[in-house]
């Protein structure tokens, strides 16, 4: 049974496979780091099944390892009407991954949000998908999730003592 104060956390790219699995790391690491890990469930999964099974991109793993974080025990997964509403909130990593998930699983409602928004610097909407490239392009993605991860810890009042309750804490 899960408290009423733990925050579920969803993120979802196209197939689980770079950068729902990077960010679902990353984020878990922050949560770590700040100790309150306890106080979250963190969960990643693909608009699509097409890796289902597999690991992360071995880049992305390398990616992630490089600023601390591991997901060699995450497997890529497709997303389902009960994670939708499973979750607080679902961060998607593009607008196609949001129109998709707005058409796909409209359960979703309110707490479908894009990653990029939590940017920090306030210049990303969407991250790209680094699927085919080589390490600079898997680095280059980890570090731009890394910090919406960071604007996104800094949104739900982290480190301020504001817990904001539970529920549709990240609707608009």
């Amino acid at each position: 049974m899960v408290s009423d104060d733990v925050r579920r956390i969803l993120f979802v790219c196209a197939g689980n496979y770079c950068r729902s699995p990077m960010a679902h790391g990353l984020f878990e690491t922050r949560l770590t780091r700040a100790g309150i890990a306890g106080g979250f469930e963190v969960d990643s999964a693909g608009t699509h099944a097409w890796l289902a099974g597999q690991a992360p991109d071995p880049l992305a793993r390398a990616a992630v390892r490089r600023l601390g974080a591991r997901i060699d025990h995450l497997r890529a997964r497709r997303i389902t009407v009960a994670d939708c509403e499973w979750a607080d909130a679902i961060l998607v990593m593009d607008r196609d991954n949001r129109e998709w998930m707005s058409s796909a699983m409209t359960v979703a409602g309110d707490r479908l949000r894009l990653l990029g928004e939590f940017d920090p610097d306030g210049v990303t909407a969407d991250i790209a998908d680094p699927y085919g490239g080589g390490p600079d392009e898997f680095t280059a993605t980890a570090r731009v999730i890394d910090r919406c991860c960071s604007g996104l810890l800094a949104y739900l009042g982290e480190g301020s003592g504001d817990r904001g309750g539970s529920g549709h804490y990240l609707a608009r």
